[in-house]
């Protein structure tokens, strides 16, 4: 067993309290990975925090090891050979659900990459330490108790923070790329900061800000964060439940966000804070109350191309009648995709048309709605390819004109009087010559040689013909991919949003 390698995973340790040692783990110098598990039991009684802590530190692996998983590990301390920095090759390390731990002593770890921090229940102390480790990629959840962090990580760029009660501060990372912060009540010191680099003779050659690289910022239910940083320019940039933001990126700083996404703001005005931009690429408007109409900054994005609105339950129009030309989503001249769902109050689309190059067309859970737009609202719409009408109760029929030849799937579902209105054998008045030649039709449950019946998910299904950025949107899922850096886009960045 001398020569084993690669990977070894060593589950229900509590049933070798006695043989730990004879596993040798300190001779077997090809092993890559390494996975200690003890099973999830309730037992935590010092007795068996003792015997785990003594069969842990028996478990010693070779300093050949890259990476090392611990799981529902019970000591109250961590094994010396980890804070002794005697597994110097280590690259990830994993800790879950080690729910007694109270204090977490990494040692020297020069070339850890990655680190995991999952479940530590008892976790209160993260000291400094001489020779601190300074991950890649870190990641801590369901910690409590964790009252701070180290106060530098000098190599972060990607940094996940997780139902960890406690926390009020986050670190310094000058390197940060990617940011995500859920469910942490107490947070609310960002920790900017200004970092001098200095060359041997003591001289400054440099400066960074902490947060100047950050290209994506997720916050989720945050509600003691009153601002974002005072200094960033992100691409992607998503907030929800954080009832105390009241502003985005200034304007200045706003000149490479690609995608926004704006969720569960009680009062709107983070809605109303969105600048006018030519990167913003994708918006979504999602759980807001108090909007009776979508901000009038709209018409000043040139390069969106995919707007998303949800839940909004007071929304009445998507723009205020007294706008001023040119008509709002008329100017919007790149938009191709328009998603209006559960909007309760919205009765009709604005007469002044929509986007000329519009692409994707879906309404859904809209129960007061009754007016699609002008004779010719859907019909000027030239490059149209699919359209998805779901739950609209109260729509009567198509615009006068009809539907594009363009259009190659139709969607109708749950809106009985527009169902009607387009069977087959409905009449002189009926819809029908309107739609007959459109390749893929689905209305409801009607089943003959020329309606199809539904899928088995009322989710609308893009066809497969459409361009692939919005192929994969549906009614409570957006998901799509766009390029960006700054100065230009060429570094894939994807993203996506769900419900």
């Amino acid at each position: 067993m001398v020569h084993l390698a690669g990977t070894l995973r060593i589950t229900k340790l509590e049933n070798a309290a006695n043989n730990a040692r004879e596993a040798k783990l300190n001779q077997k110098e090809r092993l890559d990975k390494l996975v200690l598990e003890w099973s999830n039991i309730n037992d935590r009684s010092a007795d068996a925090e003792a015997a785990e802590e003594t069969m842990l530190e028996e478990l010693q692996p070779h300093s050949n090891l890259k990476h090392l998983q611990i799981c529902n590990f019970r000591g109250t301390r961590l094994p010396v050979w980890m804070k002794d920095g005697l597994l110097q090759n280590l690259v990830t390390v994993s800790l879950k659900h080690c729910t007694n731990c109270r204090v977490l002593l990494l040692g020297r770890l020069p070339h850890l990459q990655h680190l995991c921090i999952k479940g530590m229940q008892e976790l209160e102390d993260w000291p400094e330490e001489e020779f601190f480790p300074s991950p890649t990629s870190l990641k801590i959840s369901i910690c409590p108790k964790l009252r701070k962090l180290p106060s530098f990580f000098p190599n972060l760029q990607s940094l996940k923070i997780k139902n960890c009660d406690s926390l009020k501060a986050l670190a310094v990372t000058p390197f940060l790329m990617f940011l995500i912060l859920v469910n942490n009540p107490a947070l609310e010191d960002w920790n900017e900061a200004s970092i001098t680099f200095l060359n041997s003779d003591g001289q400054p050659i440099g400066q960074l800000h902490s947060y100047l690289n950050l290209l994506e910022l997720k916050i989720i239910c945050c509600p003691k964060l009153s601002a974002l940083p005072d200094i960033f320019a992100p691409q992607k940039l998503e907030i929800s439940g954080c009832e105390l933001l009241t502003a985005l990126p200034a304007q200045g700083h706003s000149q490479r966000l690609q995608h926004l996404m704006l969720d569960a703001c009680e009062d709107g005005k983070l809605v109303e804070a969105i600048h006018e931009t030519s990167s913003l690429y994708s918006l979504v408007i999602s759980n807001i109350s108090n909007i009776t109409s979508l901000p009038t900054v709209l018409p000043h994005l040139p390069d969106l191309h995919a707007l998303y609105i949800h839940d909004c339950k007071h929304l009445v129009s998507l723009f205020k009648e007294e706008a001023a030309p040119p008509p709002p989503l008329e100017h919007l001249t790149s938009l191709k995709l328009l998603s209006i769902q559960s909007c309760p109050e919205l009765v009709r689309l604005p007469a002044e048309g929509i986007g000329v190059k519009l692409e994707c067309l879906m309404i859904g859970c809209c129960p007061n709605l009754e007016y699609l737009g002008p004779v010719d609202a859907l019909k000027r719409l030239s490059s149209l390819k699919d359209l998805y009408i779901e739950d609209c109760p109260k729509l009567k029929c198509l615009p006068e004109e009809g539907v594009p030849p363009s259009l190659v799937h139709l969607v109708i579902q749950g809106s009985p009087l527009l169902m009607e209105q387009c069977r087959k054998e409905g009449g002189g008045d009926s819809d029908w010559t309107k739609i007959k030649d459109i390749p893929d039709l689905e209305i409801d449950s009607i089943n003959d040689h020329t309606l199809a019946l539904p899928h088995e998910s009322s989710q609308p299904t893009p066809s497969s013909s459409a361009p692939p950025w919005y192929r994969h949107f549906g009614c409570f899922t957006v998901m799509t991919n766009f390029k960006g850096e700054e100065g230009g886009r060429g570094r894939p960045i994807n993203f996506s949003i769900t419900w």
